[in-house]
């Protein structure tokens, strides 16, 4: 027991470390180069999100701690404060040690103080928080008591180790780590408290074998609840015992004794009351729990549900069914008779609500009329906690955790008027009883059997996504250099400011989406010089995540790993996504159209289908080239066996095709207006497009196209002449062969999507596209690497059981060849990281620029003027857009180009006044004459390597500051007046 609790206590230090790691280095990058106080707060938020991640998981997992008590709480708080102490004054030890702040060093020592922390951690959480002796006790007091069944109270028993002191229990948890320090490693011992399972404490009324109870919740129901009574009566057949429970939820009309006046008539009929109204969630539960029939049904207080509804739910009940549900028929595209389209309308979007969240396939969860055996209605309405409308929700969610079987019932109803539902209070109170159970789900709330499992598969899908951000954050502002992804952010910024509304990308084929949520990124937290590096980023890192369950679906969980973890440790995707272009968040939205594709089609869900397409028409937004891939689904879409598969009709092919040219609409709208504006853009396009397609052509961009292709799957970075001398690369060879191998396991699997897009994409993109330059043309071709990664995967997991059952390997090989999986995947980041180290300095100007900015942070204040020397010769010129996104004012200073003379050969040089501090960035050239003319004081100055084409050497920049207001260069000079604000 001591082993597996040691296994699950470092599952779970593996994904506190992922969260860890991840929001340490998000900070990190956020604050460029913290002073070591700051790195202390960061280190502070990170570890303490982990803690708490941590007290849920172990507590519930490791420890199997079904119900935590409020005293481990201090506890855990108590200890697990020490080990945050103990890690962060490693961290900080290592930042003096370290005091160059280098990204490596500090993750180095946050490593070491991850290590001491978990093992200080794991000691006091078994040996002192979520010990058996600290616990048991309190258990089995809380056990000993019933509650009550229809309102339960809350057990209010004492802790003997709390009320006996804390400092007995402080002994206890020395003595107990003195001895497991000597016997953690001799042997392992068995734990002393078993599992439990939720069990029903309350008295409940037996069964009676063949007796039909159905409860009617009734709230203000005078005018309708006799008129019910009386058709039940009439219909129900007499030769079944059968009780009718009618429980009154507080009325406040004459509802209590209208029941009251029935039940004296009929000794069928119980009457059930309470006050205050609770909800309708609260009577069924109360009339539930208080039936005796073995099958329960419950119905609502109207005539919507004839006897014959009720008696067809009975029969199938009677079939061995667990739960039968009544579904409203849709096939006049009303759920129900004289139903309006306000109410419709509101029942459909509640329900594509709940079948994404919590109850996919269920067609028709608030129909009032379902039916339970006795033992599923005890075990399932015990475990209810919901009150208001949104308890059918819980029920059936609950019957699924516990594998109950649902039936669902078509019936054809007419609308009934009078009822109490407010049209526009209920349906967003339901809303949030429906967010607030998918919480309780996923925390455990419920305590189910399988409870204690359900954080681990979320859990570690979150990891998955913290563990690919963090690998991606280095270097991230730094590598590759600002080149025309400053013109999008421009473009961006200017919608922020409301000075432009534009149809497409500064790229006339490419949407303005990008830029729209750049705008919304920037309107929501400032603009801000980080921020479109980091969206970039967090799609990249989704983009794993959404390999997982694309894999998952198409080739089974093992595939879907391995697959995430090859496309985690992707230099090139890394790479690819290090820029704010458009095209750069392409990945992102393929694999998500991708994904939702896959789940229409394996769950014959028509409105996954339709929004599919809604996400075609959003990745094509982001590059043309995504048209590409478009084609390829429309001809999946329309084979012979995704139709067979998916059963969707036309009306359905109709609806994903609208939704796709909403999607699209605004570049349909330009290409209206401009006549073909992104089509005659195309044609100056001339460095990308092939000028002289031909089959000769074809051919020579398709060998690069797939050397490109392989060369970022196999992480294979030197260059080579051609394709055959490739081969040579062992890597390089192997991921060729497992993509063929992957690929003809899937067509014989039928699982031929990534297919389809891998061969559009080698058919169509050579004839159109020429410029495959190793990292340039990976953008166009990600979706296709992804595609490929997916083959590979499916390949490795296929030879591995391969060679598992024909040698007989033992179960314990598995996690070996797991780890050496995720091993060889996180290896694909050195040779990254290590190009990335070499070029940072040299040639690429966004560290220096990033300095330039971050200096001039330190003293500008809104009325600040930044002066620009436009010889800087820093590479795409940043710091306009730089300044401009920081919010500061900015202008050039006069070019010394000898055309800007005037005829006396006297320079026209402005004026420039600001009414706060002025600044201006110089470079080394124009210092002299700059100092001539202004006389100020350098605050720093810059160093660089310059590896230029036509130039190498250092360039050196420095900052001067200067008087608030100034007039430049010198008045002998002469020169106009103008006003820079």
């Amino acid at each position: 027991m001591l082993f597996l609790q040691v296994s699950r206590f470092y599952i779970i230090g593996l994904i506190n470390t992922a969260i860890d790691f991840g929001i340490f280095n998000l900070l990190l990058a956020c604050c460029h180069e913290p002073s070591s106080t700051k790195l202390l707060g960061i280190n502070t938020l990170a570890v303490s999100l982990a803690m708490i991640n941590s007290y849920i998981c172990n507590g519930r997992w490791t420890f199997n701690q079904l119900s935590l008590q409020p005293y481990q709480i201090s506890r855990f708080t108590c200890a697990s404060l020490m080990g945050m102490l103990i890690n962060s004054l490693i961290v900080w030890a290592g930042s003096c040690i370290f005091s160059d702040h280098i990204i490596l060093w500090l993750n180095l020592s946050k490593a070491a103080a991850a290590v001491v922390s978990s093992t200080w951690n794991f000691l006091a959480y078994k040996y002192w928080v979520f010990s058996p002796t600290c616990t048991s006790t309190a258990r089995d007091a809380a056990c000993s008591q019933p509650a009550d069944r229809k309102i339960p109270s809350p057990c209010h028993n004492s802790n003997p180790l709390q009320e006996g002191g804390g400092k007995i229990a402080w002994l206890s948890f020395l003595s107990r780590l003195k001895v497991a320090c000597k016997s953690c490693f001799k042997s392992a011992s068995r734990s002393d408290h078993p599992e439990q399972k939720a069990k029903i404490k309350d008295p409940v009324p037996p069964m009676i074998p063949g007796l039909i109870s159905l409860i009617i919740p009734a709230y203000n129901e005078a005018q309708r609840l006799p008129g019910r009574l009386q058709q039940l009566l009439e219909g129900m057949p007499a030769a079944k015992p059968w009780e009718i429970i009618i429980v009154d939820d507080g009325s406040s009309d004459e509802t209590l004794s209208i029941i009251q006046e029935w039940a004296e008539k009929y000794p069928c009929i119980t009457t059930l009351s309470y006050q205050p109204n609770q909800g309708k969630g609260a009577a069924v539960r109360t009339g539930i729990l208080s039936a005796a029939g073995e099958y329960v049904l419950f119905v609502d207080a109207d005539e919507s549900f004839s006897p014959r509804h009720i008696q067809a739910c009975i029969n199938e009940l009677q079939q061995g069914e667990d739960i039968v549900i009544a579904c409203r028929s849709t096939d006049h595209g009303r759920r129900m008779e004289n139903e309006s389209f306000f109410k419709y309308i509101r029942g459909k979007t509640f329900n594509y609500l709940i079948q994404l969240l919590l109850l996919p396939g269920i067609k028709d969860s608030q129909c009032g009329l379902k039916g339970f055996h006795y033992q599923a209605a005890r075990e399932l309405f015990s475990r209810q906690k919901l009150k208001g409308f949104a308890f059918d929700v819980e029920i059936l969610s609950l019957a699924r955790a516990l594998n109950y079987r649902i039936k669902e019932l078509p019936v054809d109803l007419k609308d009934c008027a009078g009822s109490s539902v407010h049209s526009i209070l209920t349906p967003l109170e339901m809303i949030a009883d429906v967010i607030r159970l998918k919480s309780w789900m996923l925390c455990g709330r419920y305590q189910l059997p399988t409870s204690q499992y359900r954080l681990h598969p979320l859990l570690l899908i979150l990891s998955l996504f913290m563990l690919a951000l963090a690998v991606r954050l280095p270097w991230l502002w730094e590598v590759p250099r600002f080149i025309d992804e400053l013109k999008e952010i421009e473009l961006a910024y200017k919608i922020y400011q409301g000075q432009a509304y534009p149809l497409h990308n500064v790229a006339h084929d490419i949407g303005a989406l990008h830029n729209y949520i750049l705008a919304g990124i920037f309107s929501l937290l400032g603009s801000g010089i980080y921020w479109p590096r980091l969206y970039t980023a967090l799609t990249s890192a989704a983009t794993v995540v959404l390999i997982f369950f694309i894999g998952k679906r198409l080739y089974g969980t093992a595939t879907a790993w391995v697959a995430a973890f090859l496309l985690l440790g992707n230099g090139m995707h890394c790479l690819v996504t290090h820029m704010a272009w458009s095209n750069c968040t392409t990945p992102f939205f393929f694999c998500l159209a991708l994904f939702t594709l896959l789940k229409a089609e394996n769950e014959q869900q028509p409105s996954f289908f339709i929004l599919s397409f809604f996400l075609w028409g959003l990745t094509l937004q982001t590059h043309s080239s995504a048209l590409i891939y478009l084609l390829a689904a429309i001809a999946y879409t329309a084979g012979k066996s995704f139709r067979q598969r998916s059963s969707f009709t036309i009306r359905h092919y109709l609806w994903a095709f609208t939704a796709l040219i909403a999607a699209y609409a605004n570049m349909i709208y330009y290409n209206l207006l401009s006549k073909g504006g992104s089509f005659l853009w195309l044609k100056t396009k001339g460095y990308a497009l092939e000028q002289n397609p031909g089959w000769a052509s074809y051919f020579t961009n398709l060998q690069a196209m797939i050397i490109d292709l392989l060369r970022s799957v196999s992480s294979t970075y030197t260059s080579q002449p051609n394709l055959f001398s490739y081969f040579s690369r062992p890597l390089f060879t192997l991921a060729f062969l497992l993509i063929i191998s992957g690929a003809v396991l899937s067509w014989r699997q039928k699982k031929t999507l990534p297919i389809y897009m891998i061969v559009s994409a080698l058919l169509i993109m050579p004839w159109l596209n020429s410029r495959f330059v190793f990292f340039i043309s990976t953008r166009y071709i990600m979706p296709v690497i992804i595609c490929a990664i997916l083959l590979i995967s499916y390949s490795l997991v296929r030879i591995g059981q391969y060679l598992g059952q024909k040698y007989r390997l033992p179960a314990a090989g598995r996690p070996i060849g797991s780890a050496a999986i995720v091993l060889i995947a996180l290896l694909q980041l050195l040779p990254f990281y290590q190009y990335c180290h070499e070029i940072q300095y040299s040639n690429l100007s966004n560290h220096l620029s990033l300095q330039i900015i971050g200096d001039l942070q330190k003293h500008a204040s809104p009325s600040t003027l930044v002066l620009v020397d436009p010889d800087l010769k820093i590479e795409n010129d940043p710091l306009p857009i730089l300044l401009k996104l920081n919010g500061v004012n900015y202008a050039f200073l006069p070019s010394h180009d000898p055309s800007v003379m005037t005829v006396d050969n006297r320079y026209s040089i402005p004026c420039f006044t600001s009414p706060g501090k002025m600044y201006l960035i110089c470079s080394e050239k124009n210092l002299q004459p700059v100092r001539e003319a202004f006389y100020g004081l350098e605050l720093a100055s810059y160093k660089q390597d310059l590896l230029l084409p036509h130039q190498s050497g250092k360039r050196k920049i420095m900052i001067l500051s200067l008087p608030a207001a100034y007039t430049s260069w010198n008045s002998k000079k002469g020169g106009s007046s103008s006003l820079f604000d």
